[in-house]
């Protein structure tokens, strides 16, 4: 989004955080003109939020000092476009931000909350697992109808509200601009290296300090990883994706391995059967199914995990819920080559259609285009 954004012209970045994030102290591209943290905390439990409003989800505001200093660096400025990035990058500066405002939705949290607290309605014991991993309060159960509300009048207060998928445009109304999330084409697939002479090697790949990924993590090794391995016993489930300190004795069974973050993807992918994608609650569209379909590599999901990206069971990839019948589909894939290779040449149709790195820049464009008329689209 933001080297779209350079393309068009110097891009200010303003990080939003509560500590002075490590990306800072990396040199910036020539596109980017100032870049600089703004600290922000917690407001505790009772307290109006944003703009006085006590039932607020967003917890997070700026605190004086780091208002004034945020304010002189870039908010005194008169921007042609800011664009706000997640509810977090938005409600504690959007009293100070000048228009036309963009907030990029990248997740539709009610809906990932929803989905969490069906979950935790038929499996309540998970969430103390979860809060003591990753506690992160917005996604808290039982505050759905709260981001709702939030989210429908920040449509009101922002020139254009864009989100990832028609699912999700949806859910806000129909009141938001579709920006499909998207995947550079990679030179060399990294499907052309598989073979099936070799061990079955099942890939995940995601910041684990994530709850839905999280989450996918621990259920698949849990409950699906074992029947896997009953059927093919050098199976291994390899993680790649920093955070996840919960998940150490996760690590420690049998077939599963934690790679956490790692420089350079495509050698790990090199050597991958599968992609699974077992997200049980979440927003937004998967890089990960993306990623494997620019790849082309199979992919087994869940139904949450491939909401949104317009695939087919059976076409694009399998979709299955059960552990059982996930378990099944995975080594189905494995076995047989030709519903691996009918499944990948699916998928690959279906990323060039709709999810090329050109479809995403073309969609920054027209909005930039949009509320900045003097810019040209094309």
């Amino acid at each position: 989004m933001a080297e779209t954004l350079g393309a068009l012209g110097t891009v200010d970045v303003c990080l939003l955080d509560r500590w002075r994030s490590p990306e800072l102290e990396l040199e910036w591209p020539d596109w980017v003109g100032d870049a600089e943290w703004c600290r922000v905390e917690q407001l505790p439990p009772g307290v109006p939020g944003a703009h006085g409003e006590r039932r607020s989800p967003i917890r997070d505001f700026v605190p004086l000092d780091a208002r004034r200093a945020a304010r002189t660096r870039f908010f005194s400025r008169r921007y042609d476009l800011t664009w706000c990035s997640e509810p977090r990058g938005f409600e504690p500066i959007a009293d100070l931000v000048s228009g036309p405002v963009v907030l990029d939705l990248h997740n539709v949290i009610s809906a990932s909350v929803g989905h969490k607290g069906r979950l935790l309605r038929r499996r309540p014991w998970l969430a103390s697992t979860w809060k003591e991993a990753i506690n992160d309060p917005a996604y808290r159960p039982g505050i759905e109808r709260r981001w709702r509300t939030w989210e429908e009048a920040v449509v009101r207060r922002c020139d254009r509200v864009v989100v990832c998928s028609d699912l999700d445009r949806e859910r806000m109304g129909g009141a938001a601009t579709v920006i499909p999330n998207c995947y550079r084409r990679p030179s060399t697939p990294a499907g052309h290296s598989r073979s099936s002479r070799n061990p079955l090697r099942i890939g995940f790949v995601g910041f684990l300090d994530y709850q839905p990924n999280f989450d996918a993590v621990r259920w698949f090794a849990d409950m699906i990883l074992p029947r896997i391995r009953r059927l093919e016993p050098d199976a291994e489930m390899r993680v790649i994706g920093q955070g996840g300190a919960g998940l150490a004795d996760v690590g420690r069974q049998p077939g599963m391995q934690l790679l956490g973050f790692v420089a350079d993807l495509q050698p790990h992918l090199e050597e991958l059967s599968v992609i699974v994608a077992p997200i049980r609650f979440g927003g937004g569209t998967r890089f990960k199914i993306l990623e494997a379909f620019a790849h082309e590599l199979p992919v087994v999901s869940t139904t949450i995990g491939a909401e949104g990206i317009g695939a087919r069971d059976g076409v694009h990839l399998l979709i299955r819920d059960d552990p059982a019948a996930f378990a099944r589909a995975v080594v189905d894939v494995y076995r047989d080559q030709a519903l691996s290779e009918r499944l990948v040449r699916g998928a690959t149709r279906l990323y060039e259609t709709s999810s090329t790195w050109e479809h995403g820049v073309a969609a920054v464009q027209q909005v930039v285009a949009d509320l900045i008329p003097a810019v040209d689209a094309s």
